[in-house]
């Protein structure tokens, strides 16, 4: 999938969205429903420093072909992405003609939309990440509503269900730090050392009320992946490999199937678990 590998993908930080669509939703799998999406989309061309622009560009749907993909676990027919762009101009000073001026710079920031089913995963910086979903809402008001996940602090109290046998095909190897939010007079707890981490959490939970953050080394169908949970990120750190430390082409695929693993997890514990 060395296309996807254009837009930053298998690795990154990524912001999990739902996407619902309006009266007449297509199949969940289909490409039919990116298409209509991405051809209304707001195009980027460059602006001047009076009128900056932002728009989205590179939309591409790329199918997954169950001929070719080895990694058999993934539950989307293809992957729909959009670039989105953000310009903004700072003065800098430039020799003009023999004569030190003033000029603008051009900067440009963009985020990359991974569309998989019903979910959008924005990457990128945080700012321009939440800015390119606000577009994409502005845009598409009546057509789809694009809303925010919490990845449920529930995931993290019952670490026990992820060590032990696999929960979902996905386990932790190693946790390497947790950082847990505090009650009372502890505003935060951060702990580190992989196979401390779980005792010295057993022994601190009884005054913390959830893990805000965890860093581990997770097992996926059989894929090591090294990530960062939070509330409302995910963190890849390197790409996905087989067990024996082997490169994949579809890690790619692997990172967006682990990604939306990680949030329907979420939104299924919020039934059992109070925040």
């Amino acid at each position: 999938m060395t296309e996807l590998e254009d837009f930053n993908l298998p690795t990154g930080t990524f912001y999990p969205t739902l996407v619902e669509w309006g009266r007449t939703e297509p199949e969940t799998k289909s490409s039919d429903q990116y298409e209509p999406i991405f051809r209304e989309l707001p195009n980027y061309s460059p602006g001047d420093p009076n009128d900056p622009s932002e728009g989205f560009q590179d939309h591409k749907i790329i199918r997954v072909d169950s001929n070719t993909n080895n990694f058999e676990q993934v539950d989307f027919e293809c992957v729909g992405v959009s670039r989105f762009f953000k310009e903004s101009f700072k003065t800098q000073e430039a020799f003009v003609d023999g004569e030190l001026r003033d000029v603008k710079i051009r900067e440009t920031d963009s985020s990359d939309g991974f569309w998989a089913g019903n979910m959008v995963f924005f990457e990128g910086r945080e700012k321009i990440a939440r800015r390119a979903k606000s577009s994409l809402q502005a845009q598409f008001l009546e057509k789809i509503r694009i809303s925010d996940v919490t990845l449920f602090p529930g995931i993290y109290r019952k670490l026990t269900e992820f060590t032990g046998p696999t929960t979902d095909g996905i386990s932790v190897d190693v946790v390497e730090r947790l950082q847990l939010k505090g009650t009372g007079d502890i505003s935060k707890l951060q702990l580190f050392g992989e196979d401390e981490v779980l005792e010295e959490y057993a022994e601190s939970s009884q005054n913390m009320d959830t893990v805000s953050h965890i860093v581990g080394r997770f097992n996926f169908f059989g894929y090591r992946i090294t990530a960062g949970i939070s509330k409302d990120k995910i963190r890849i750190y390197g790409s996905p490999t087989k067990r024996g430390g082997s490169d994949s082409e579809e890690a790619p695929l692997v990172t967006l199937a682990f990604l939306r693993k990680i949030t329907e997890l979420s939104l299924s514990k919020q039934r059992d678990y109070e925040v």
